[in-house]
């Protein structure tokens, strides 16, 4: 989810040569292809269902509830974490989509991807993002495969 996000900032300093948000309003409608794998990036970071950030989210959840007292304070700091991630995305989000850019004119916006080298690895890192969402299997498989081996437990 976060190399995702770092490739469709990347993408956009390539093209504009800044990521400062004032100068980049209207940014959904110049680079809709890497603003939307920006989006999907976002909804994963703050864990919405369907994405890898809420299997991430829901395991470490599970995790902490199993310690009694601290789980709960654990818990809470996790979700506001994602409250927190909802706000700075957001941000981001509300630049790119419904300001008008500095000329006020979304008539004349010409549209400028990233290159397609960067957005074939931002829709990979989402498609990926996505899959393992739906089915993390293959991430857990290893995982576990990995705490097996750390603890020194025979498979």
């Amino acid at each position: 989810m976060k190399a995702a996000l770092f490739v469709a900032v990347a993408g956009i300093m390539w093209r504009y040569g800044t990521t400062n948000l004032d100068q980049l309003a209207g940014l959904g409608r110049r680079m809709p292809l890497t603003m939307l794998g920006f989006v999907f990036g976002g909804l994963s970071l703050i864990g919405v269902p369907l994405t890898a950030g809420f299997i991430s989210k829901w395991y470490l959840i599970q995790a902490v509830l199993e310690e009694p007292g601290l789980g709960i304070l654990l818990t809470i700091l996790i979700l506001a974490a994602s409250l927190m991630a909802v706000v700075y995305i957001w941000k981001v989000v509300e630049v790119a989509y419904f300001k008008a850019p500095a000329n006020g004119d979304l008539k004349d916006i010409k549209r400028e991807e990233a290159p397609l080298a960067v957005l074939i690895m931002l829709w990979g890192l989402v498609a990926a993002n996505i899959w393992f969402g739906i089915d993390p299997s293959l991430p857990l498989t290893v995982a576990d495969m990995e705490i097996m081996h750390v603890l020194g437990v025979a498979p």
